[in-house]
């Protein structure tokens, strides 16, 4: 008997050839056509899914937060059980400003798929946004517990540990953070800065040496800043006057005072390393008045804003799966006992108040200090992935 004929190729339609072309623009990192393609077909689209999925991620990228929830809003409707809809939708919620929105939609993420590490991760960011340590401390161990080579997770949720005054399991999620691999520069300024926490001043400042700065100058000059600013401080603290001297001169006062306005925490952080070595040199007007400049700055729902007056994204998958991306590859260390939470505890709501203290000193206020203080710690996370 001769082999059956190969099935044939489904029947294109205008949704499906839309969506084709959305995927070829998004594959060339071209979201801007990915929006002007979609809103051209806007009839023939339809509520196709794919069409949907690849509008709802362009949106996200970029920064068209409440257009994005709208469009993952629609895909919850239309196919209500997958829970990377429900995720994407709380993140784009979040960006929005919509925190209570934000919520509902990642409580059903998490309802649908419990074992999803970036639901729990991007549940956390929203509970650090909110100021809500304890949960923030639950949901974070509980995404790294879930995923221990989730490395924003584990950074995340040693400095949610430090809060609430959880020190072994802040020094558990940073076990063998020595070892790890090269940190994008927003994740190795959190990182040296629980590094210090913990006095290893050396593996933080190795850390800032190997950061990976974007590719951009706009985005690379206000990280570069900050990262001298924290070389600054660490140098300081541990007297080492004259290396904290040549660190201050790749920040001039002048680079400082020509940030755009959205580089808040870049502007704070370059104004108190030149405040702490004033101070160090006896010139403690100059200091005070370097302090007045930080505390006046102006403060965002959920903390200072980053390098690019943004909110750093959350992260979320487009299309399921929960199979979270181990960006930095394998940790090392005793990553594998990571301890679960025990969720019958009552954390303190601060830590020990010389750990506190050495935290601060670096730029990094607390919930319930000074209120006119930029929450320095930044929220962080990944963009949409590729649908």
């Amino acid at each position: 008997m001769p082999p059956p004929p190969p099935a044939a190729d489904p029947p294109s339609t205008p949704a499906s050839t839309l969506a084709a072309a959305m995927a070829s623009a998004w594959n060339a990192g071209d979201a801007e056509r990915v929006i002007e393609l979609a809103a051209q077909a806007a009839d023939a689209a339809g509520d196709d899914e794919g069409v949907l999925v690849l509008l709802g991620v362009a949106q996200q990228a970029t920064g068209r937060h409440a257009r994005a929830a709208a469009t993952f809003n629609r895909l919850c409707q239309l196919r209500p059980a997958v829970s990377a809809y429900w995720n994407n939708l709380g993140v784009a919620s979040r960006l929005a400003g919509d925190l209570a929105a934000s919520g509902q939609a990642l409580r059903q993420a998490r309802q649908l798929a419990p074992g999803d590490a970036e639901v729990h991760y991007n549940l956390g960011l929203l509970y650090t946004q909110q100021r809500d340590w304890p949960a923030a401390r639950q949901a974070l161990l509980e995404a790294a517990s879930l995923a221990p080579s989730f490395i924003e997770a584990r950074l995340q949720a040693a400095y949610a540990c430090y809060v609430c005054g959880d020190n072994a399991a802040q020094e558990e999620m940073l076990d063998g953070a020595g070892e790890w691999p090269p940190q994008p520069a927003e994740q190795a300024l959190i990182l040296a800065a629980m590094l210090s926490v913990q006095g290893a001043s050396e593996a933080a400042l190795r850390t800032l040496a190997r950061a990976q700065l974007p590719p951009t100058e706009a985005a690379a000059a206000p990280l570069r800043l900050r990262i001298a600013a924290q070389r600054v401080v660490l140098h300081e603290r541990s007297n080492q006057v004259e290396r904290a001297q040549q660190d201050l001169q790749q920040l001039p006062l002048a680079a400082i005072d020509a940030l755009p306005p959205g580089a808040v925490q870049a502007r704070a952080d370059g104004w108190r390393a030149h405040a702490a070595m004033a101070s160090r040199n006896g010139a403690h007007a100059e200091a005070a008045a370097l302090y007045r400049r930080v505390l006046a700055l102006p403060l965002v729902a959920g903390g200072a804003r980053g390098a690019t007056g943004d909110r750093p994204p959350g992260r979320a998958g487009a299309t399921g799966g929960g199979q979270p991306a181990a960006a930095a590859g394998g940790l090392r260390g005793r990553t594998a006992r990571l301890r679960p939470l025990d969720r019958a505890a009552r954390p303190r709501l601060h830590g020990e108040p010389g750990l506190r203290g050495r935290l601060s000193a670096l730029g990094y206020h607390l919930a319930g200090t000074d209120a006119r203080r930029p929450p320095g710690f930044p929220v962080h996370g990944r963009a949409c992935l590729h649908p």
